[in-house]
């Protein structure tokens, strides 16, 4: 799992506190592409988003 910054775990943190409806578009698109998940799964899905969304 790549290092997260900062800022990127005060966003991961607020990610995790909304609803997935609340997501930004990019997002969802990058969840719907991997599948029906849960727990762990979806904490390190939103986190390899950041990442590369926030390069």
């Amino acid at each position: 799992m790549p290092e997260l910054t900062e800022k990127q775990i005060e966003s991961l943190d607020v990610l995790m506190g909304m609803n997935p409806g609340e997501w930004p578009p990019d997002l969802q698109k990058h969840m719907e592409s991997i599948g029906p998940m849960c727990g762990q799964m979806v904490y390190d899905a939103v986190s390899d988003w950041l990442t590369s969304a926030t390069k």
